[in-house]
């Protein structure tokens, strides 16, 4: 069966269950948000959804912290996509030449790694998802979540987790942990 009959099939058996998501159906995406809302914006400039990951210019972005330097406040990040659904499997069929995504059908697609240091505002929101806290995410302030990052995220459903962060002048005013179901 070629690339394009698996994604049929895999289109008509996961569409029905790919809706808009919330925290009582496990997902990360808003209610408001939609696929064709970040594929739109995909290529343009401005920092939405759906821009280049590796580019983390003013806007919200989503990423994984590779570094933070509390001393100096400053945060390295790199720019990631967390799809989900229907998304994530196809695209992981396609960077894995037909493997099968295994468990949550979450992938965080990170293509190239171009991580990028940043200053960060520590009056901004720094909030991370405990796992006995399920989706809310907790704002620990900018020594706490440097703290937390510097130890290797303990007590934080995933390791690396993504966060959508939002830049503003070049600076990053807040990283919040996306919420992703189980497994994810």
């Amino acid at each position: 069966m070629g690339v394009v009959a698996v994604a049929a099939v895999l289109l008509a058996l996961f569409a029905p269950a790919c809706g808009q998501g919330d925290k009582e159906t496990g997902s990360r995406l808003p209610p408001s948000a939609t696929v064709e809302e970040d594929v739109e914006g995909a290529g343009e400039g401005g920092g939405t959804r759906g821009d280049d990951p590796d580019v983390l210019g003013d806007g919200t972005h989503e990423v994984q912290v590779v570094s933070v330097d509390p001393r100096s406040d400053t945060v390295t990040l790199d720019g990631v996509q967390v799809l989900e659904g229907t998304e994530a499997v196809l695209a992981y069929l396609a960077d894995t030449d037909g493997q099968q995504l295994e468990g949550a059908q979450v992938y965080l697609r990170n293509r190239v790694e171009a991580p990028r240091e940043l200053p960060v505002d520590p009056g901004g929101e720094f909030a991370v998802v405990f796992g006995a806290s399920c989706c809310d995410p907790e704002d620990l302030g900018w020594h706490g979540f440097s703290e937390l990052a510097g130890d290797g995220f303990p007590g934080l459903r995933s390791a690396n987790p993504p966060f959508e962060a939002t830049i503003d002048g070049g600076v990053v005013t807040s990283l919040v942990q996306l919420h992703l179901p189980q497994g994810g």
